[in-house]
């Protein structure tokens, strides 16, 4: 059911984007018929719900969920810089990995969708080579035991069916080399980062910036996640923008419920920069 105020929050001051729009008709068509639109994609439509988890970048507007160990999708707003929804990049958020919970996996919703169709695994597995990627996707067709899978006909058809549909609503690129693909998304994030931070989404820099190295102070949470309430509050009483972005994106690696001094000094903060919409968020993600 549709929930207005989890819809606002998520979005804050960003329209539906158009492949969003045409998901969420092609979802309701799909409901009158007794069907759902999962049935032929690989998540679920969550973006007017309250669906957030603690490592949920504040930045990050969730529009699906696998429907397994929390794992979500999002388009990432490098906090209220892109313009539009339908430029920003998509990613993958798995809340059960510590190590690297967030990732860069798509461009746009386009391209999200073009490898969501058939590859949606390289979305939350690690891989560490496209010969393992591959070995993966011979397992699932032949199966563990040699036997090739025979996948189930009205299910398949049912899947083909409303994959047609989206392609019919959505016009979706040629991706010849999914994994390469997906990889690079990744790396090319970690290449324009002006502020490299543990959570490997970083802190890109605004127009005119990309030239100039940042020289600033920023604050290290140490690898054993030890939060220090008291020095991060003496930071953040002269940190500048860049500097607030970058501890937020390594904070929101580590639970902050019940830290209610925390939480309230970082929400602070980020209206103090602007960034209301993302304090909101941030707030919904603890509660």
């Amino acid at each position: 059911m549709y929930n207005e105020h989890a819809f606002k929050i998520n979005f804050g001051k960003y329209a539906l984007p158009r492949v969003l729009r045409e998901l969420s008709s092609i979802d309701k068509s799909l409901k009158e018929e007794g069907r759902h639109l999962d049935d032929g994609l690989f998540f679920y439509l969550v973006h007017d719900q309250e669906y957030r988890y603690f490592n949920t970048p504040c930045d990050v507007v969730v529009f699906g969920n696998i429907g397994a160990d929390g794992i979500h999708y999002g388009l990432l707003t490098d906090f209220g810089t892109v313009r539009t929804l339908d430029e920003a990049p998509v990613v993958c958020v798995t809340p059960m990995d510590s190590d690297c919970p967030v990732r860069v996996i798509a461009e746009n919703l386009e391209h999200f969708l073009a490898i969501n169709m058939n590859e949606s695994a390289l979305f939350y597995n690690h891989f560490p080579s496209e010969e393992a990627y591959d070995e993966f996707v011979h397992r699932e067709v032949l199966g563990y035991d040699g036997m090739p899978y025979l996948p189930d006909a009205e299910r398949e058809c049912r899947r083909e069916e409303i994959q047609q549909r989206v392609r019919e609503r959505i016009r979706l690129p040629q991706i010849d080399f999914p994994y390469r693909y997906v990889q690079e998304q990744q790396a090319k994030r970690d290449r324009e980062a002006w502020i490299h931070t543990q959570a490997r989404l970083h802190v890109l820099p605004t127009p005119g910036q990309a030239e100039v190295p940042y020289t600033g102070a920023l604050y290290s949470i140490g690898a054993d996640g030890i939060i220090d309430t008291d020095a991060i509050g003496r930071f953040l009483e002269h940190a500048d923008p860049p500097a607030v972005k970058a501890l937020i994106r390594d904070i929101q690696m580590h639970v902050l419920s019940g830290m209610t001094v925390l939480q309230d000094m970082l929400e602070s903060s980020l209206r103090s920069i602007g960034l209301g919409d993302e304090a909101e968020r941030m707030r919904l993600s603890v509660e």
